[in-house]
């Protein structure tokens, strides 16, 4: 949570009091809480995020780039790693909606420049 709001500021949701990310031995998830005196908490499953395709016997196979049998840090760092506009289509609840506006203003401006 400290990185996230180092990285964010005032851009984290206000009501975001927690944020842990978990694995076990058959998922990586998020556990977010929302709210301070009785958060509300809940899992955001991460499965649905894939990363690199590779070649296994000439087919091209999908990775999940996040994998429950790597370390935790690893993980957790892959996260992290997220860029900003990533992190709004993967994330957007954990940010207000002028972080995700300002991000996406700013993602189609350096589109634009390219």
């Amino acid at each position: 949570m400290k990185q996230f709001k180092l990285r964010f500021g005032n851009g984290v949701h206000s009501e975001l009091s927690t944020l842990k990310f978990c694995q076990n031995k058959k998922e990586c998830f998020l556990e977010v809480g929302f709210g301070f005196f009785n958060p509300e908490r809940k899992e955001l499953k991460m499965d649905f995020i894939s990363g690199e395709q590779i070649l296994v016997d000439g087919r091209e196979v999908l990775l999940n780039y996040f994998r429950p049998e790597k370390d935790i840090v690893d993980n957790a760092g892959n996260f992290l790693d997220f860029d900003d506009y990533s992190m709004i289509n993967c994330f957007d609840e954990l940010l207000t909606s002028s972080a995700i506006e300002r991000i996406a203003n700013e993602y189609s401006r350096a589109k634009a420049n390219i």
